[in-house]
């Protein structure tokens, strides 16, 4: 009809065709999607607790860098990274398909995320690593917007970022990458972010500031320590997820093969 306007009419839908699934086939398959939302309620859960119990751990072991009541040394960030730099600041040639080009939104949870990406060519990831190369153990750090989220690199997946995530390399001699991006995305880190970061619309935290924000500058032995528990959580994690990737597989694969059998 050359409207922009598109409907739907009643009696259309009315004669619509759809199949008709025996009760005790649904009763399976819901049975089975219940199934599934229960594991994925107890994974949550199993997060949120483990997250809950490293912080306090963390909390117990360290404390706040800034009060530093338990007297440990300390040190501003630049002083324990090999290079602290930032991602590309001109736009890229985005493409359909290619290497993965990660926006703020794709640093969530302590993880980098390749959901919801841009991708640029070969050449183009070339063009903007060559400066500062990405490799596995470094740490990524928002400081635009969703500022104060820290992610490990932990594969060796090429991709390159925008210029509002910082890109940190740390001291090997001196910092665990893991424990540094836990130690990012901790409360009291964050709070110092928080009084750092300027803007009215779109809160930023630039590279000076992030440089000198307050850390621990602890032996490695110590944060071994911290880490060989913070593992521990993350394998339970694993397995859940592991579990619930099942579950959901499982219940997809059912629903789908019942409705073509009914077609």
């Amino acid at each position: 009809s050359g409207s922009a306007i598109r409907r739907i009419i009643l009696r259309e839908i009315c004669g619509l065709r759809i199949p008709v699934i025996p009760l005790e086939e649904q009763q399976r398959v819901a049975a089975i999607l219940d199934k599934t939302e229960v594991i994925r309620r107890k994974r949550t859960a199993a997060i949120k607790l483990a997250d809950e119990f490293l912080r306090s751990l963390f909390l117990s072991m360290f404390g706040d860098p800034v009060t530093n009541r338990k007297q440990l040394r300390t040190t501003n960030l630049g002083s324990l990274c090999a290079r602290l730099t930032d991602g590309t600041h001109q736009p890229p040639a985005f493409i359909d398909s290619g290497v993965p080009f990660l926006f703020v939104s794709n640093v969530v949870n302590g993880k980098l995320t390749f959901e919801k990406t841009k991708f640029i060519s070969e050449e183009t990831w070339v063009a903007l690593t060559q400066r500062c190369p990405i490799k596995q153990g470094d740490v990524l750090y928002t400081t635009v917007g969703s500022y104060g989220n820290a992610a490990m690199v932990a594969t060796n997946r090429r991709f390159a970022f925008q210029r509002h995530i910082a890109h940190i390399k740390p001291s090997p001699e001196r910092v665990r990458p893991e424990f540094l991006a836990f130690m990012l995305n901790s409360p009291c880190v964050k709070q110092q972010a928080d009084r750092l970061a300027r803007g009215a619309a779109q809160k930023t935290l630039n590279l000076r500031e992030l440089r000198e924000i307050l850390v621990f500058d602890i032996p490695l032995v110590k944060q071994d320590q911290f880490l060989k528990i913070y593992k521990k959580c993350h394998n339970v994690d694993a397995l859940a997820s592991q579990s619930l990737a099942e579950a959901q597989s499982l219940a997809s694969s059912l629903t789908s093969s019942l409705f073509v059998r009914q077609t």
